[in-house]
């Protein structure tokens, strides 16, 4: 009998040690030091000539990336559209590799996609293109 009052005493106080813990920790974590701005990235467009992104998907993106249509793309984020051509000026971005420049490019489609990528200003052609994703700080996007 001795030993099952001993218990209980035991349970009793762990339960109310527990219970001073949890307010203790919780007070520390509902504190304005935990309360971090979180940004997350959407994914990386990838243009590649051969890929299979029509015209009218890269026009959707570029809108929904705040990309400015205009009649001649003279700044980064500005674009141009006909029925076959994209001429944008990629805006520079810090990609998980490594930070890119701006960079203004022609890209031609065909039937079956992406056909060609070319740099304006040197007049290269580009094996691929990548356009910087969205980034939304506390659920707004940038």
């Amino acid at each position: 009998m001795l030993s099952l009052k001993f218990t209980l005493v035991v349970v009793a106080t762990l339960a109310i040690w527990g219970i001073y813990l949890d307010g203790k920790i919780q007070e520390r974590f509902d504190g304005q030091i935990w309360q971090l701005p979180a940004v997350v990235y959407g994914r990386i467009l990838h243009l590649a000539p051969g890929e299979a992104v029509s015209i009218d998907t890269l026009k959707r993106e570029l809108d929904l990336l705040n990309y400015k249509r205009v009649r001649d793309p003279s700044r980064p984020g500005e674009y141009s559209a006909s029925k076959t051509r994209v001429e944008i000026i990629r805006r520079p971005f810090e990609f998980e590799d490594g930070p890119e420049t701006a960079q203004h490019v022609m890209i031609t489609f065909d039937s079956e996609g992406v056909q060609s990528l070319k740099q304006l200003d040197s007049g290269k052609q580009l094996g691929y293109l990548r356009i910087e994703q969205a980034a939304w700080h506390d659920g707004v996007q940038e």
